[in-house]
């Protein structure tokens, strides 16, 4: 018989379990979350940390710093309350100790701010020697270039056109301070600028 075919939901399952075995996330005690908004991203990583771990949910929004607690708690009734802060905060001026927490993370974050660099010089700073960041970002301008059987066949010179239009798009927004889009591929390099080592990349 054919194999059945596997659900989104076990195929993100499968690739946290591989992400949270290279991260070594078992040996963290403490996570930050930047940029949590209601708490997604940090839902899904807390269940690979040690037990009972710190967890700090930083957003800028009070909607989502207030909203978020309820979800946190209703998905893990039995943890430890105590352990847990959801507080606003800028991404560029994190309103916590340096050199504290066993990872740091965001996840399509960077993507929308003016200064990333900014943002990711805090998360380096806040994060303990020897500690781990995870930025979970994408570069949305691969996906103009996507083919179907539509466009497959389309004309180079439509095709070049299309994508000039939303490179263009895509450099405007970042000229205006409103985020890169395409950033996801720029942050190895950033990473590198400052002084940060063992650098690795899962597309």
């Amino acid at each position: 018989p054919s194999p059945q075919p596997t659900s989104t939901s076990e195929e993100a399952s499968d690739f946290l379990r591989l992400m949270a075995k290279r991260w070594r996330l078992s040996e963290a005690s403490s996570l930050v979350d930047v940029g949590c908004g209601l708490g997604h991203w940090s839902m899904l990583l807390y269940p690979f940390l040690k037990p009972n771990a710190t967890l700090v949910a930083i957003d800028p929004e009070r909607k989502w710093v207030k909203e978020a607690p309820a979800r946190f708690f209703a998905r893990f009734p039995a943890v430890n309350r105590d352990r847990f802060t959801f507080k606003r905060g800028d991404a560029k001026a994190l309103p916590l100790p340096s050199d504290t927490y066993d990872a740091v993370t965001c996840q399509t974050v960077l993507m929308h701010l003016g200064d990333p660099f900014g943002a990711l010089r805090e998360m380096m700073r806040i994060v303990k020697p020897g500690g781990i960041i995870i930025a979970a970002e994408p570069n949305n301008l691969l996906n103009i270039m996507a083919f179907s059987s539509i466009t497959a066949d389309e004309p180079v010179d439509s095709i070049v056109r299309r994508f000039e239009f939303w490179l263009r798009y895509h450099r405007g927004r970042k000229l205006a301070g409103a985020g890169d889009n395409t950033i996801g591929d720029l942050l190895p390099g950033m990473f590198g600028r400052l002084g940060l080592t063992d650098i690795a990349v899962t597309l």
